[in-house]
């Protein structure tokens, strides 16, 4: 079970790598990438590079203090479950006496009885967090305020959405919460049965005697597989001696183990066994944006080794094969500003013509575009009158990560001086981007 739960937290930190990628662009660390080669799969190369380039960017740090923080969380739940369990022994006796068996039954099972069918009912909408789930999250967001950390956990939650965690999780959690407190509810009440004196009843207004055993009988079927015997009711109101008092109190006990402790704990093993299932199945998922150029990182040079001039069909499969992961067919855009008018008019209506593609919006809906439906190659046109800003170049970053190729094509028009053209050439050498004019 841990060797899964820590695949899981290799997972989550090849997405926070993949994240911080996708923004800042590839990360090239040529001692990393050797490293990583050496791993027989390509997914274990991406999570052996993603481990060791974390360190570099701070974000393993960064998971390690959200760790701590998860812990703390824990610790305070752990401090509210006890804090409910005591307000809810002290709600049940702390009444005068004698004190009703119904009565106290529905204190000390009714309020987790009521969040169990809430949690039966999250579960057929699509709010899964669940209560405790939800109040983990607020935890987490008030407690060590800190923009690092709540980019870790969109991150978290961003994971456990995409591999199908999220019910299983929230329910592990929920589940276990509830066990803490009914066993701290359990331990209090057996507690305060061993050191001190109760009369316990059966207490009704307006349900008849025998409807009164009826319900009794059918909350005992549990308590009885272990032989324990349930109170009457004719004897606790007739001649409720010390004897009879014992069996209530023993009997009150046991419905608390069955229909707190025991339920739930069984609640919370299926819960596991159902997350535990999901983490056996959890893999890097290689067609997510950003994994393209990273893939070609850690492909190349092993390519580059065993392949050489009289190979060429062995590259073509190869290829092939990459495209065939990766997208098929081309798409052509212009960047900013379209420098040739009659090229334009000419392809304004080709499919592979993506369009000029300008503002912010465009290229983020461009993006997600690809991301859903990624093509084989991509060919950028760029007038040489704009300048070479950072904006541009970190849009070209981002499209690399979503294609198998990525070609600039320098536009020059008639009127224009070279200089910009040799700025062009210099910052798309300096980034490694394939260009012609």
């Amino acid at each position: 079970m841990t060797h899964w739960f820590q695949r899981f937290n290799r997972i989550w930190l090849v997405e926070s790598v993949r994240r911080y990628e996708v923004e800042h662009g590839v990360q090239h660390h040529e001692r990393i990438q050797t490293i990583a080669r050496e791993q027989p799969t390509l997914a274990e190369r991406i999570i052996v590079r993603a481990e060791l380039l974390a360190p570099e960017l701070g974000l393993g740090c960064s998971a390690q203090q959200w760790q701590q923080l998860y812990r703390l969380v824990w610790g305070v739940l752990l401090v509210l479950a006890i804090v409910s369990a005591i307000a809810i022994v002290r709600s049940a006796l702390a009444i005068p006496q004698p004190i009703s068996l119904s009565y106290a039954l529905l204190v000390l099972l009714g309020l987790q009885f009521a969040m169990f069918v809430l949690w039966l009912v999250s579960l057929t909408t699509k709010a899964h967090m669940g209560a405790v789930g939800r109040l983990l999250l607020w935890l987490y967001r008030h407690i060590g305020r800190n923009p690092d950390r709540q980019q870790l956990q969109n991150q978290f939650i961003s994971v456990i959405n995409q591999y199908g965690l999220t019910t299983p999780l929230t329910s592990l959690l929920s589940h276990g919460y509830w066990l803490l407190v009914m066993v701290a509810v359990w331990l209090l009440l057996a507690l305060h049965l061993s050191t001190n004196a109760y009369h316990f009843t059966w207490a009704t207004t307006i349900l008849a005697p025998e409807t009164l055993q009826l319900l009794v009988d059918s909350i005992h079927w549990l308590p009885q597989q272990l032989g324990v015997i349930a109170p009457s009711v004719e004897q606790l109101w007739s001649a409720p001696d010390a004897n009879l008092q014992l069996t209530a109190g023993r009997w009150l006990l046991s419905c608390v183990f069955w229909y707190g402790v025991a339920w739930r704990a069984l609640c919370w093993l299926l819960s596991l066994l159902v997350l535990m299932k999901k983490l056996a199945n959890v893999q890097v998922d290689t067609k997510l944006p950003g994994f393209a150029a990273v893939i070609r990182l850690l492909e190349d040079k092993a390519a580059a080794r065993v392949v050489d001039a009289d190979m060429s069909p062995p590259t073509s499969v190869t290829n092939k094969t990459m495209g065939a992961a990766y997208g098929h067919g081309e798409m052509v855009l212009s960047l900013d500003y379209e420098a040739d008018q009659e090229w334009l008019m000419r392809h304004a209506q080709q499919p592979d013509y993506a369009g000029v593609i300008a503002s912010h919006q465009d290229k983020q809906q461009l993006l997600h575009r690809l991301g859903e439906h990624p093509v084989a190659r991509i060919t950028v046109r760029i007038n040489t009158q704009l300048s070479p800003d950072r904006a541009a170049l970190r849009f070209l970053q981002q499209l690399r990560q979503v294609t198998q190729h990525l070609q600039v094509q320098l536009v020059q028009p008639s009127t224009a001086d070279g200089v910009r053209m040799q700025h062009w050439q210099e910052q798309l050498n300096a980034e490694a981007i394939a260009w012609n004019h």
